[in-house]
């Protein structure tokens, strides 16, 4: 566990990288919801079989703290009974099953609208959620050198399909009730269909993350140009 631990401290750090600012942040928990050998047990050179590990990171966060306060709109997140902001993402773990025998280091996969990409870039393989088959891993490169790959979900507002990874952000509230605003979304359509899921745009995007107040209002507006 403490690869996961040590994965899940890179991606805490990931925000100075994305939002100018150092974040400060707690793992709370990890939760394990599935683990299998990867092709079978097959072994990777000396450094033997793998397995992926599948499940959910819990953090919290000091709302009050010098490093959180600029994080936009966390004052109006719930907190817990410590006063914290807590929230959730999925984890995707692909790991030596013998830790020891594996080059003990974590390399942090930053997922491109939920998309793994580690695999793809150093194993030569296509980009698939859940690496599974022998062709999914390429070459084998990086198990054959050891590494411990990890991914976090960092957006929120990623669809929860075909194995791309999100993460459960708080609400954020006033006075107890969600805060409204309005809200615009660009989107291109690639064909001339009649209908446009808004929840899946160009599959990396589910905008009804921000559901309408009221769906028939005449303040809603389709602007086409």
């Amino acid at each position: 566990m403490d690869l996961l631990r040590l994965g899940c401290g890179l991606f805490a750090m990931a925000g100075v990288t994305f939002s100018n600012f150092s974040a400060h942040a707690e793992v709370t928990s990890i939760e394990i919801a599935a683990r299998a050998d990867i092709l079978g047990g097959k072994s990777f050179g000396t450094v033997g079989a793998y397995e992926k590990i599948i499940g959910k990171v819990y953090f919290s966060i000091d709302p009050t703290h010098p490093r959180n306060v600029a994080i936009v709109d966390v004052e109006k997140a719930p907190r817990d009974a410590a006063g914290h902001v807590t929230f959730s993402a999925d984890l995707y773990v692909i790991a030596p099953k013998d830790l020891a025998r594996g080059n003990g280091v974590a390399l942090f996969d930053v997922l491109n609208r939920g998309r793994k990409n580690i695999i793809q870039q150093f194993n030569r393989a296509a980009q698939v959620p859940d690496p599974t088959n022998e062709a999914d891993f390429g070459d084998g490169f990086l198990m054959r050198q050891g590494y411990t790959l990890v991914w976090v979900g960092w957006q929120f507002d990623i669809p929860r399909r075909s194995g791309l990874m999100a993460l459960d952000a708080p609400p954020t509230l006033e006075q107890g009730q969600p805060v409204t605003s309005r809200i615009s979304t660009l989107f291109t359509p690639n064909t001339a269909d009649a209908t446009y899921p808004l929840d899946d745009m160009g599959r990396y995007a589910d905008t009804t993350r921000y559901p309408p107040v009221d769906p028939a209002s005449p303040a809603n507006a389709l602007t086409v140009r």
